[in-house]
């Protein structure tokens, strides 16, 4: 059994302008020999690593929605090939949040766009806007759109993830929020190229 305390976070504590997370703040710590693991992952948490899942679930399956229409309509092998990839990652990334939401006793994170809104994206634009854009985009100017928003909607996880590596709790939380902090880096980079290429 676990012992359920609050420990500060996005909500309780002093949290980074930028980042605009809004996270549950508690901690699971065991007690009375509780488990310290389900599925190999620590059941101890607080308020950022929370928010890691609440905020990047939802983030993600969007990204996902913009590399399916870049699937289908992009005219550059190299957009496709980015699109393909940010689906496949972004569906792994979703199962190990669904495995750090089970640990915690969460419910599984919701992939629903509106669940991470209010995140500037660039230029104002948000989670929604951005697939709105794509969805009414000229096939002509579809890969430059693409790579634009999606380079922004990279650009916009990068505070969540310093976050929670700076004020998370949890080991294998901040191991991921390291991950992703580094491959959106990377993909950044590869991005700006195939955009100044076009």
């Amino acid at each position: 059994m676990a012992s359920v305390s609050s420990c500060g976070g996005p909500s309780g504590g002093a949290s980074p302008s930028t980042t605009g997370v809004i996270g549950q703040v508690c901690c699971v710590v065991p007690v009375d020999g509780g488990a310290a693991q389900v599925g190999g992952v620590s059941t101890s948490y607080n308020g950022w690593d929370t928010a890691m899942i609440v905020w990047l679930a939802p983030h993600d399956a969007v990204a996902g929605q913009m590399a399916g229409l870049a699937a289908t309509r992009s005219r550059n092998s190299t957009v496709r090939a980015i699109a393909a990839a940010t689906d496949t990652e972004t569906q792994d990334r979703y199962l190990t949040l669904s495995r750090f939401a089970t640990a915690w006793g969460q419910p599984a994170p919701s992939t629903d766009p509106d669940a991470a809104s209010g995140h500037d994206h660039g230029g104002g634009t948000s989670e929604s806007t951005n697939i709105d854009q794509l969805q009414k985009a000229p096939a002509a100017g579809f890969d430059k759109l693409f790579l634009t928003l999606m380079i922004g909607h990279h650009k916009a996880a990068l505070p969540i993830a310093r976050a929670a590596i700076d004020n998370g709790t949890n080991p294998q939380d901040k191991a991921f929020a390291a991950q992703v902090l580094s491959s959106q880096q990377a993909e950044i980079t590869q991005m700006q190229k195939a955009l100044a290429a076009l």
